[in-house]
């Protein structure tokens, strides 16, 4: 098996569990799929949510080069999916807007662009279904449990019953 280029996760600590990341990436081929025009864009939101849900999290930084390698499309597409901007000029919705991610673009401290840290939060549409999963899902005690959501980091955290 070959490790060469692989990072572990820094911490143990799960942001997003495996069932809410199934359930955004579901949603996502679902509601924010279709709105794609390129292949660019759908391998650069792909690569996004292995990076973020893939791992647990809800944003990582990565850059332009890096989203190129993990893609294996060119930069300058990369770049046009990014921000939206179409062949011949014309204006697009930048990729963040079509498909409800946050990118916060970043300068270091020369001046240069740095990696840009890109947060996939979980969604109202993802909530709604976490929700209901909870509701219907007994517990060892015959009740159901309950989620908490975390507004900020929109994550989602099963409650045993009598919290």
């Amino acid at each position: 098996m070959n490790l060469a280029g692989f990072t572990p996760p820094k911490s143990d600590v799960r942001e997003v569990d495996t069932f809410a990341a199934y359930l955004a990436i579901i949603d996502f081929i679902d509601n924010d799929m279709p709105k794609l025009r390129s292949i660019a864009e759908l391998r650069t939101a792909l690569v996004i949510w292995r990076q973020t849900h893939g791992w647990h999290k809800l944003s990582d930084q990565i850059g332009i080069t890096q989203l190129a390698k993990k893609t294996q499309t060119d930069p300058k597409a990369i770049g046009r999916a990014l921000s939206g901007k179409r062949p011949g000029g014309k204006a697009g919705t930048p990729l963040a807007e079509k498909i409800g991610i946050f990118r916060q673009q970043e300068r270091d401290a020369a001046g240069d662009l740095a990696r840009t840290p890109y947060t996939w939060p979980i969604n109202d549409r993802v909530r709604a279904q976490l929700e209901k999963a909870t509701e219907s899902r007994p517990t060892a005690s015959g009740v159901g449990a309950r989620c908490r959501h975390s507004q900020v980091l929109g994550s989602c955290s099963i409650l045993p019953p009598g919290y």
